[in-house]
């Protein structure tokens, strides 16, 4: 084969022309999409940022990690105080019936 033959021809590079022309088009409109995408996620990361720091004194994902281990541990001495109260009244409520004969 000559390299002649070999050359593509006008049309061949029109066509390679308009496909490589889609691409970058499509290639645009996803990087606008995903910039836009990334705006709106620093958006949200800022505000719930904001809002940590006011509510919690911080933004700092291990210090809130502490801060809420440290919550969660608080409300389940809570939550047992709680039934140890409950123990206690309900045994008071039968001693109660029990002298008073009323049975529960």
């Amino acid at each position: 084969m000559s390299a002649v033959l070999d050359r593509p021809t006008a049309d061949d590079v029109l066509r390679r022309l308009a496909t490589a022309t889609r691409k970058a088009d499509e290639l645009t409109r996803r990087r606008a999409t995903l910039e836009a995408r990334l705006e709106e996620a620093r958006r949200t990361y800022r505000r719930l940022a904001d809002a940590a720091k006011e509510k919690f004194g911080t933004e700092n994902l291990d210090e809130l990690r502490a801060k809420l281990a440290a919550m969660e541990e608080d409300n389940a001495r809570k939550v047992a105080a709680f039934e140890e109260n409950l123990r206690q009244v309900e045994q008071q409520i039968v001693q109660t019936e029990a002298l008073l004969g009323s049975g529960a």
